[in-house]
């Protein structure tokens, strides 16, 4: 891949748009709750909508191979903005409508900011994690500001429109210095190859591992409010402030996490993750329903388990492929997030509406033993002996 020097401006847009869109993308799983969409009706949309997203990033990476970069930044937060306007409807059609806008914003925009992220030379390890970090706030923070707007303007959230807005806005006045940025092509894998990953047993070990854990982070997130909800904690927990804590766990692990692997090896704290993961999943859905405190510091320490996992799986693939690292994060990300989501939000709204009481826990107790599955392969990892590097 072509690099370039630090354009600020475009890079600082980028991070801005990240928060913006996953700020969007968390929405649904409180509103679904706000308006009593019945949950597998809710996880069904869902499922539908991110995988169409994710299919159409092929499409958005070809446009991006053409020089579509800068009206595809433009149009991505106009797309994602209709998340806002959720309570103005009341039909399933219409929020299916809304919420497959949303993620076709989230996929239009993903693939370009990375594309563009990924082409500078200068502090790039800075860039990503900023990228990755202001992602992790919007979506932690964007269901209880959402929630609290709705609540203060008594339903009227188009005001948040602004945010997306403004970034669309800003992409029109990118300074002409700074263009060279969008000229850059990506590479894209073939499909064909990233499958050949599964060759590899180590690789083989790290997907099922992401496989798992991001299932469950997905299903924390999705069912989260109706959890809290059916323990009757109250409203500004349930509806955003549990999935702050999640999320903003999860971002403040990145860092330490990527510490400790450097330190004593990615799969060695993959494994001590996922063992974490376990007891404080466990304990936090095991808590006693008056436990208001106990149960946003553990949600805190699962995201903070959760969210080191995927640099950690990354940094691990490349010592398997070293030539191969836009390979192996087509291997590590899109292929595991079009199967996680489907089993994380699909498989587990099926399974809470499945129980006639106390269905969320019941949900997220039964997925959770897939993490059990990711230790598995996890200490695999830690036993398996070192190997040369391999070749596709």
């Amino acid at each position: 891949m072509n690099t370039i020097r630090l354009p600020i401006y475009l890079l600082l847009l980028t991070v801005a748009g990240h928060f913006a869109i996953d700020f969007m993308l968390s929405i649904w799983p409180v509103f679904k709750t706000m308006a009593g969409v019945d949950i597998k009706v809710a996880g069904f949309m869902a499922t539908i909508a991110v995988a169409g997203g994710e299919m159409m990033q092929l499409f958005f990476g070809k446009l991006i191979d053409k020089g579509y970069q800068k009206p595809l930044l433009f149009v991505a937060p106009l797309l994602g903005s209709v998340a806002f306007f959720f309570p103005y409807v009341e039909t399933p059609t219409t929020f299916f409508l809304f919420l497959l806008l949303t993620c076709l914003g989230s996929a239009a925009f993903h693939p370009t900011a990375a594309s563009i992220v990924g082409s500078i030379q200068e502090r790039r390890g800075l860039f990503l994690g900023l990228f990755q970090t202001a992602g992790m706030v919007g979506m932690g923070i964007g269901p209880l500001f959402f929630v609290t707007t709705h609540n203060l303007l008594d339903g009227h959230t188009a005001v948040l429109a602004a945010i997306p807005l403004l970034v669309a806005l800003a992409v029109l006045y990118i300074p002409q210095k700074e263009h060279s940025a969008l000229a850059v092509k990506p590479e894209h894998a073939s499909l064909r190859l990233v499958l050949k990953l599964f060759q590899i047993p180590e690789l083989r070990a790290l997907y099922f591992i992401q496989l798992t854990t991001q299932a469950i982070g997905w299903s924390v997130i999705f069912l989260l409010p109706d959890f809290l909800t059916s323990r009757q904690y109250p409203e500004w927990m349930a509806l955003g402030g549990g999935q702050a804590a999640f999320t903003l766990g999860a971002a403040a692990s990145c860092c330490p996490m990527g510490y400790l692997g450097d330190r004593f090896s990615p799969p060695k704290v993959i494994f001590a993750s996922c063992l974490m993961m376990i007891a404080s999943l466990y304990a936090m859905l095991l808590a006693p329903n008056d436990m208001i405190s106990t149960t946003l510091i553990l949600l805190f320490c699962t995201g903070w388990s959760f969210g080191g996992l995927t640099p950690l799986a990354l940094s691990s693939g490349s010592d398997y492929a070293p030539n191969n690292r836009g390979l192996v994060s087509a291997f590590l990300l899109g292929l595991v997030w079009v199967a996680a989501e489907a089993i994380g939000i699909g498989g587990g709204s099926f399974l809470a509406s499945s129980f006639e009481t106390e269905g969320p826990t019941l949900a997220l107790m039964w997925l959770g033993s897939l993490l059990c599955v990711g230790c598995i392969f996890a200490w695999k990892l830690i036993a398996s002996p070192q190997k040369i590097p391999e070749e596709l």
